[in-house]
């Protein structure tokens, strides 16, 4: 069974929506179904005023502003949006963050000093390393060998 989450309500909804409207809007489905039409839009309609008297006082708009935190970046905005989400689109927003993190991994890797032309040159090491496994393997060969003819 899908797990339920509960949806966030929105800073800016928490401006425009009195607890009165959010209490109304949670008993809308208990309401006769011939009244329920008309209570939803005169909600909607008292939430669009609210919006329009919050837009025209100078104070409110700052408070609006503040609501915003200072992080600019594109990130900063995915992270802000993903808990008000449905599980689906969490999980779209998290591939996209999954994304710029490597794409700024590679960014960072691509920019970075990296001088190749003092690295050591480890050609020679592979016949080093050939020459040991020849030499330990034919020391047990002439020892098994030594140790047959003292027998």
């Amino acid at each position: 069974m899908a797990e339920e989450y509960k949806r966030l309500m929105a800073p800016f909804d928490h401006l425009v929506v009195s607890s009165d409207l959010q209490m109304i809007k949670l008993l809308l489905p208990f309401l006769p179904l011939t009244n329920q039409r008309g209570i939803a839009v005169a909600i909607k309609f008292f939430e669009l005023e609210h919006t329009m008297q919050l837009y025209s006082d100078k104070k409110a708009v700052m408070q609006i502003q503040s609501l915003g935190s200072p992080k600019k970046s594109f990130t900063d905005m995915l992270e802000q949006i993903r808990p008000y989400l449905d599980p689906g689109q969490s999980h779209s927003i998290d591939s996209i963050m999954s994304m710029l993190q490597t794409m700024e991994l590679f960014k960072n890797f691509d920019g970075a000093d990296m001088d190749f032309g003092n690295f050591p040159d480890f050609s020679n090491f592979s016949d080093l390393f050939q020459t040991f496994g020849e030499g330990s393997g034919d020391e047990n060969h002439e020892q098994k060998g030594d140790d047959a003819d003292d027998e």
